[in-house]
């Protein structure tokens, strides 16, 4: 049973004036930190018009609860802040931007948000939590794909129906910047769900504006960022400012993954991992998983490349490619390229084919 993460391993990274990435202090190796117990039954929180169900995770700043509204008898998610986080503005600055981000799209294959507000205030409480109630989602999460490779046709429509969710949210102007694995829930029908908007940013946010609490995520005056090193594109460590483009490389990452049961750069130690991501180029899938087809490795490989103008122009351009190497453009500018939607799979046009060749030229 799963839900919407509470803050996780994202790490804070500080950028030097000249761009480059400082290696986060003291912390030396890749295991998260050991949970906090989880709240005995007397310690859950009073949300006006839920009952608390259970606990669903529990981390270092946050605990989601299993919930039901009560006059619409609907399972939820209330996502709250705990301990330190609480009396933190910048924590509570993201939690609320990420009710914001969230609030503003609405997206099959984006998690939905119910309500937002405050639980009902305790005696001893100075920071009384605000909540985000969530849609329930309890089919586990994508990451538990990954422990194997997947089969290439169900790792090109997962990412494939990630990237139309992400082109949405851009469309919208928000960048989630923290897509993995861990942060797409499924249902248990298996249909995916993004969730953890907590480091978003909302294109258009001012990177300099400092003498505000800043929005989640951005970049302020000392230079932080936040994310997950493995899944964060070479600008976005160096302290850039976030585009599209960083989504669509975690987005490569994630087929990466889902196709090799690894991820592309990772390191010994958070710096070890960050120098491999801005250095190095990536191990071909095909070295891997000599199985995995060429031209599917190449659309791979395109999303992650150093240069974010050498990648996939949109998330919905990288949709586009994996509908049209799997035979079934779902896109409506796409349909009858390559014989529509209910076409056989593997069937292609001419211009299909050459265009498939194309790939294969390039390919390493």
């Amino acid at each position: 049973m799963r839900t919407p993460a509470v803050p996780d391993p994202t790490v804070t990274l500080i950028a030097q004036p000249d761009g480059t990435a400082l290696p986060p202090p003291e912390r030396r190796d890749l295991d998260p930190p050991p949970l906090p117990p989880r709240p005995t039954d007397s310690a859950f929180p009073r949300v006006r018009g839920y009952e608390i169900v259970g606990v669903v995770g529990c981390g270092g700043m946050g605990v989601v609860y299993e919930a039901r509204h009560r006059d619409l008898n609907r399972r939820v998610a209330i996502k709250t802040l705990k301990g330190e986080a609480l009396a933190d503005p910048e924590f509570r600055e993201r939690f609320r931007a990420e009710a914001g981000a969230i609030a503003r799209l609405q997206h099959p294959n984006i998690i939905q948000v119910f309500e937002v507000g405050t639980v009902d205030t305790q005696p001893f409480e100075t920071h009384p939590s605000p909540f985000i109630a969530l849609e329930f989602v309890d089919g586990g999460s994508l990451a538990e794909r990954t422990r194997a490779p997947q089969p290439p046709r169900y790792a090109a429509e997962m990412v494939k129906t990630l990237a139309r969710a992400a082109h949405a949210a851009h469309r919208l102007g928000v960048i989630h910047r923290d897509l993995k694995p861990a942060n797409v829930l499924l249902t248990r029908g298996g249909e995916p769900k993004i969730a953890d908007f907590g480091i978003a940013k909302q294109i258009g946010d001012d990177p300099g504006a400092s003498d505000r609490a800043p929005r989640a995520g951005t970049v302020t005056r000392a230079g932080t960022v936040m994310g997950t090193p493995e899944y964060m594109a070479p600008e976005h460590l160096n302290g850039r400012e976030a585009t599209p483009a960083v989504d669509v490389y975690a987005l490569g990452v994630i087929l990466y993954e889902l196709l090799t049961a690894r991820v592309p750069f990772q390191g010994a130690t958070f710096t070890d991992t960050m120098l491999l991501a801005m250095r190095q180029e990536p191990v071909p899938p095909r070295r891997l998983q000599p199985g995995i087809p060429r031209d599917l490795e190449t659309i791979c490989l395109k999303c992650l490349e150093k240069d974010p103008k050498k990648r996939y122009a949109s998330a919905e351009a990288l949709a586009d490619d994996l509908a049209l190497w799997a035979g079934r453009p779902d896109h409506p500018g796409a349909r009858g390229r390559a014989g529509g939607a209910d076409a056989p799979l593997g069937r292609a046009e001419p211009d299909d084919r050459a265009r498939w060749r194309s790939w294969s030229s390039s390919s390493p």
